[in-house]
């Protein structure tokens, strides 16, 4: 179907009189039908839209309103809810995890208040060709614009999460403007499937323009950082980088200015530069780094296949390093006679 722009508008107008999206939250959305959106082409290609809304309580929606609007319960689980509209414009709210920064260890006071749109989605189902060829063109495209960007899924792996999956994502995250920063982009690829069960872990990526690292483990729920998670490594650390400065700010400052430099496009691109800190990362088996670095190089375009064959280069240049310390040990036995 082709999104009509006032009948959307209709929908997303029901969801503000009931107070589940602002003012704001409804013109970031209607945003994606004016001509010079930049992905207006995914637009143009788009079967449906859909709105996340975070909120306290699925339960205590606005039911039989959002019922008597329109909407038809089209998929619904603990915790989750979607509401489809005639107009292709559909309503998702959720209580549960779908995102990473729901992961995060947050201070209540730092937490946003709910009902927050978490998230917009164009979704584009048909896997023809053409639509094939405009979806692996959004990344480029974000980064034209310097927006962030982070794929899920593709080259066969199905994206799984809030009890649905579909072929592969690109997320956008368009820059902070006027003080506020605008909610992310979801750009959806192929058909959605249903499924039984609880919600698949493929959680949306945080912006990597925060420089927040990766969160708890799906499922195990933000850690509050007081407590051992039951490992010796605490993914939340990698996100107190900053602290090492600690207490010797000078010496922190120094290495965060070298540091931020090195990675910076010079006689090598950004990309091949964050490719080469993966592959030390698992030679030096850093968690951290490797964590960083592979949502670092995805962010920056690089693919699965690329992400591989950087782990196989460490690996053979690690292997190497100690077969080849066995001349040492020939040199070591022909010294004693044997």
């Amino acid at each position: 179907m082709k999104l009509d722009a006032p009948a959307v508008k209709k929908t997303l107008d029901v969801a503000h009189k009931l107070s589940l999206l602002d003012e704001a939250e409804v013109r970031d959305v209607m945003a994606a039908f004016a001509p010079q959106y930049p992905f207006a082409t995914s637009m143009k290609l788009a079967d449906t839209m859909h709105v996340h809304v975070k909120v306290d309580a699925v339960h205590a929606l606005p039911a039989s309103e959002l019922r008597a609007a329109g909407g038809t319960v089209e998929n619904e689980k603990d915790g989750y809810v979607k509401y489809a509209f005639p107009s292709g414009m559909n309503l998702i709210f959720s209580s549960i995890n779908v995102s990473e920064d729901d992961l995060r260890a947050t201070p209540e006071s730092q937490k946003r208040k709910k009902p927050f749109l978490d998230h917009y989605g164009i979704d584009m189902r048909a896997e023809t060709p053409d639509v094939k060829a405009v979806f692996d063109a959004v990344p480029q495209r974000a980064r034209e614009l310097g927006w962030g960007t982070v794929p899920q899924g593709g080259d066969g792996k199905l994206v799984y999460c809030c009890h649905v999956t579909v072929s592969a994502k690109h997320w956008v995250y368009p820059p902070e403007a006027q003080g506020r920063r605008p909610p992310c982009i979801e750009i959806a690829y192929g058909p959605l499937a249903v499924q039984s069960g609880k919600s698949g872990c493929d959680l949306r990526p945080s912006d990597p323009a925060l420089g927040l690292g990766a969160p708890p483990a799906c499922g195990a729920g933000a850690s509050s950082g007081d407590e051992p998670s039951g490992g010796y490594y605490q993914r939340a650390d990698l996100g107190k980088f900053g602290e090492i400065g600690n207490n010797r700010k000078d010496l922190a400052d120094k290495f965060f200015g070298w540091y931020t430099a090195v990675f910076e496009d010079g006689a090598l691109e950004a990309k091949q530069k964050s490719l080469i800190a993966l592959a030390v990362a698992h030679a030096v088996q850093c968690p951290y780094c490797i964590d960083a670095y592979t949502n670092d190089a995805t962010a920056k375009g690089a693919t699965l296949d690329q992400l591989t064959e950087v782990v196989h280069v460490a690996a053979a240049i690690r292997g190497g390093a100690s077969l080849v310390h066995g001349v040492q040990m020939r040199g070591h036995v022909h010294d004693k006679g044997h």
